[in-house]
């Protein structure tokens, strides 16, 4: 004879980890993010004609993202921070100063190039939390934009 009693579905017992796991990495993406726009926003007004452009584009590209990622985040019940690390505002500071002695050229754009690595190997994080499906889809695709955009910045600054 059937039960009477409904079933209720048992979430998997390492659901609660995965979810905190993937939060952890939209919010690592996400402040690496806010650092490098913080970073390129005070590059952008001593930037030199030839990678102004490229500069602002990556900027940009940034702010979509952050604006990407905190869907993510809200998606999976958190709330985004938007603030950034302290290192946001020594990076900022160090532009600053130095771009009081020295424009911001060729050799910055590469300087840049570099640091970007950081917010990739962020979309490696998260994309590895997120095996698959759409999350992931997003993550590979913002990064994908970002090389792109670096692989541009690489030409310029060649």
């Amino acid at each position: 004879m059937p039960s009477s009693n409904p079933t209720v579905p048992v979430p998997p017992v390492n659901d609660h980890v995965n979810s905190e796991r993937k939060r952890d990495a939209l919010q690592a993406l996400m402040t690496r993010l806010v650092d490098a726009r913080e970073g390129l926003d005070a590059m952008l007004d001593r930037a030199d004609w030839n990678v102004e452009g490229i500069l602002r584009k990556i900027r940009e590209d940034h702010h979509e993202a952050i604006g990407e990622v905190s869907t993510l985040l809200v998606a999976e019940g958190a709330e985004p921070d938007t603030e950034g690390s302290m290192m946001s505002t020594v990076n900022k500071a160090v532009v600053s100063i130095r771009a009081i002695f020295d424009d911001i050229d060729d050799d910055a754009l590469e300087r840049v190039v570099d640091g970007e690595q950081n917010v990739l190997d962020a979309f490696d994080d998260a994309e590895e939390v997120y095996r698959s499906g759409h999350a992931h889809d997003e993550l590979v695709r913002m990064r994908q934009r970002l090389a792109g955009l670096l692989d541009e910045a690489r030409r310029i600054a060649s």
